[in-house]
């Protein structure tokens, strides 16, 4: 079975309902560019990324962390990442560096994104092909199932009617139900578990 790469993830996006800078940047770090086959890829990258092995760019020169902290959204969301911190574990975090802040706030807001992806529970990824041989398909992660069979069934409906309303002949029911087989076949849904 081919694995293509998420090319859409505007609904997930829109379901996490991101705020702040932080969660920005983290996400749009992971989805500038198609390379997940999975939300629970995303997922593990989330959790085992880290500044200090270079996961983020943008967070690998003391620079360009420092730049960080001149920005007043980053500084907020600094705050609310150590006080976070604190509500969870009962402990304050010392810093020898105040570098150290940006970059902690930076992976605490990436566990806190696979947090609300996981809490998603039942996602759904399409993969939709123009023909048996399409090799760029569409595929669009939805944050639920439902949403993607409406999807996957407006679409359906929607490239049958094109047939009919381009079609030389007027189109029996036989037909119409053929082509609706047809278009069927070359639109699956996967849904996954987080």
């Amino acid at each position: 079975m081919t694995h293509h790469t998420i090319t859409d993830l505007d609904r997930i996006t829109a379901a996490l309902d991101l705020t702040g800078a932080i969660e920005h940047f983290v996400w749009d770090q992971l989805t500038d560019g198609c390379y997940w086959n999975s939300v629970g890829q995303i997922i593990a990258q989330l959790e085992s990324a880290a500044c200090a092995h270079g996961s983020w760019g943008g967070m690998i020169y003391t620079r360009e962390i420092l730049d960080r902290l001149s920005d007043p959204q980053w500084v907020d969301d600094i705050d609310t990442a150590l006080e976070e911190y604190a509500d969870a574990t009962g402990e304050t975090f010392d810093f020898s560096a105040l570098s150290e802040t940006v970059t902690f706030a930076v992976d605490w807001t990436a566990q806190r994104l696979a947090s609300k992806l996981r809490s998603l529970d039942r996602v759904a990824v399409v993969v939709a092909s123009v023909d048996v041989m399409d090799p760029s398909p569409d595929v669009i992660a939805f944050d639920t199932v439902y949403e993607a069979e409406d999807w996957v069934a407006e679409e359906v409906e929607r490239r049958v009617q094109h047939q009919v309303d381009h079609s030389a002949h007027p189109v029996t029911d036989d037909e119409r139900d053929g082509w609706i087989e047809q278009e069927s076949t070359l639109i699956t849904i996967t849904e996954e578990r987080l």
